[in-house]
């Protein structure tokens, strides 16, 4: 009697360990399937202009994966206006980091509060802003790195999202959407005995610009792979100056700096 209900007592172990290691076994797949696909830190930029500041206010940022009907809003934390002009050039901003559960993104919705304003030449003007949601289609997805940390770059061209109109400025938000892994970058110098001119560069696609710095060097990041034209934009206002090209084809290789060497504005 003693030995069967010693080897009952044994079954028994056997089978709690075997139905604990089952559970464990399951809890531990069930996490691993749950994990979020990709880390997103989402940063801000802008294409440099000739104003003093620009003051927008961005309420949420919403990623979508239409073709897998997922999506991840993200309501930002401070309700201050930002400064975009303050992330020209190589300089950003964080403005989240979160979780984001699908291989690619296709599509961004912006919203933006009220209250936005530009200060030029000392002087305060208020933008008008028509529609506070904006949807941007891309015109090709971005592929996230899977369990890693992507950065996704929220880039602003004031250029050619501020329109003056019947001595009003309005604000129509053209925007680039860019990671650091899937770009290149254009490197050179401007000498120039005049004022600093802007360098942009232009492809039937995309338009990036940026301002020297006090020396001449100057560097546009994250430029999506391509052929482009560079020009230069020589001008102490916007409003009478058009920009002449300077260099008619520009290769960009991703995750490579192609240098443009120095250019000498007469």
């Amino acid at each position: 009697m003693h030995n069967r209900a010693a080897a009952n007592m044994q079954r028994a172990i056997k089978l709690h360990l075997i139905v604990l290691l089952t559970g464990c076994l399951f809890t531990i797949g069930c996490k691993k399937e749950n994990q979020p696909y990709a880390r997103i830190q989402l940063y801000l930029k802008d294409s440099p202009v000739l104003f003093d500041s620009l003051l927008i206010r961005i309420f949420s940022v919403e990623l979508i994966s239409d073709s897998l009907h997922y999506s991840e809003k993200i309501t930002l934390k401070s309700s201050q206006p930002i400064n975009i002009l303050k992330y020209t050039n190589e300089k950003d901003t964080l403005l989240a980091e979160f979780f984001y559960n699908a291989p690619t993104i296709e599509r961004i919705v912006i919203t933006f509060g009220s209250s936005h304003m530009i200060y030029r030449k000392g002087k305060r003007i208020p933008i008008l802003l028509n529609d506070t949601v904006h949807s941007f289609t891309l015109r090709k997805p971005i592929a996230l790195k899977n369990a890693g940390q992507n950065k996704l770059y929220v880039d602003f061209d004031c250029h050619f999202s501020l329109k003056k109109h019947d001595n009003r400025w309005n604000f129509v938000p053209a925007v680039h959407f860019r990671t650091a892994d899937s770009t290149g970058s254009v490197r050179g110098k401007i000498t120039t005995s005049g004022p600093m001119p802007f360098v942009w560069l232009v492809s039937p696609q995309d338009t990036l610009s940026t301002l020297p710095l006090a020396n001449g060097n100057f560097q546009i990041l994250y430029v999506p792979p391509g052929r482009y034209s560079l020009w230069v934009l020589v001008t102490d206002d916007e409003d009478e100056a058009e920009p002449v090209m300077f260099i008619e084809k520009v290769e960009v290789v991703a995750s490579e700096a192609t240098g443009v060497g120095t250019l000498t504005i007469n």
